[in-house]
């Protein structure tokens, strides 16, 4: 297993030595869509500088947008991934268990038209029509619960698992060999 973090705001220097030295394997961040705050390259670098592997995670809007709305925003979302220097996969984080088949059917068709892959990040309503929808490269269930769980890695069908809230991150874990994205920065 591998245990990682995700965080709105990037952590500082000194955080980021810290949750390396303690063993975190990855940290995710914003890089657009409906993003509380959207992490710079300067932020992923020094993530991926400290040893762990980035996630770079987008999100979705509000509602029941449409099919286009997914499709435009996936497109922006390849461009983003561009100008970090991202390829591969990336998270599109759904909110408060909304079903929003029609635009994830436009978000992945868009990514995927680039080349990326797309795991959504959802509450078990989400990822359960996600399933059943057979949409999605992967699926990364956000469901923190009570009490205390002798875990073996993310629950099926889940590549991921969001476990828990702390003041400054999200706890994680993945299977081993989850393929996390390539990340080469631009003039790296």
């Amino acid at each position: 297993m591998l245990w990682g973090l995700d965080a709105a705001y990037p952590p500082n220097d000194q955080r980021v030595a810290e949750l390396a030295a303690a063993g975190w394997a990855f940290h995710g961040g914003y890089i657009g869509g409906r993003a509380l705050n959207v992490w710079s390259l300067d932020d992923w670098v020094r993530i991926t500088g400290a040893g762990m592997k980035p996630w770079p995670i987008w999100v979705s809007p509000d509602g029941t947008p449409s099919r286009q709305q997914g499709v435009d925003e996936g497109n922006r979302c390849l461009v983003a991934m561009q100008n970090l220097g991202f390829a591969g996969l990336v998270a599109l984080d759904t909110e408060n268990g909304l079903v929003q088949l029609e635009y994830w059917a436009g978000f992945l068709a868009a990514a995927q038209a680039g080349s990326a892959g797309v795991v959504l990040y959802g509450s078990i309503e989400s990822v359960a029509a996600a399933v059943e929808a057979r949409l999605f490269d992967g699926y990364w269930l956000a469901w923190w619960p009570p009490g205390r769980l002798n875990m073996s890695g993310p629950p099926p069908p889940c590549d991921m698992w969001q476990f828990a809230s702390g003041d400054q991150d999200d706890y994680n874990v993945a299977w081993d060999g989850f393929a996390f994205p390539g990340f080469n920065p631009p003039g790296g």
